[in-house]
């Protein structure tokens, strides 16, 4: 399921980008700083079982680097840190990302709890 859900939050993330890259070709750059990205790769490995051991499946992630941040809760899209704090502009453009999502899925779906490191970003 949640290897099911990754692809899915993968697709809605690069269609919004995608949306993005297509308003600011047509009406010149956004106001807020665009921010490139991503979710962490990863993959679904099943172990087989021998003997009385059952057969165990793990998802693998990319080891991730650097400070852990949380950017917006799950509950109010808002930016968790001051305006005056590292972070608060990629906090602001997730938050935007989270209003077209819920507006181009016309309100069925949005990437919530947006949290990673400067370098790369990711949602449970």
């Amino acid at each position: 399921m949640e290897c099911a859900l990754l692809m899915w939050c993968k697709s809605l993330l690069r269609h919004v980008l995608n949306y993005v890259s297509v308003l600011e070709a047509k009406n010149g750059p956004c106001p807020l700083g665009i921010y490139n990205l991503c979710f962490v790769p990863a993959a679904m490995v099943s172990c087989k079982g021998e003997g009385t051991r059952k057969a165990e499946s793990y998802i693998v992630e990319d080891r991730i680097e650097g400070t852990w941040q949380k950017y917006i809760l799950n509950s109010r899209a808002v930016p968790l840190m001051a305006a005056d704090e590292q972070g608060y502009e990629r906090a602001q453009f997730m938050c935007f990302l989270q209003h077209l999502q819920f507006d181009k899925t016309k309100g069925l779906a949005y990437i919530s709890d947006w949290q990673g490191t400067l370098f790369l970003i990711l949602s449970e």
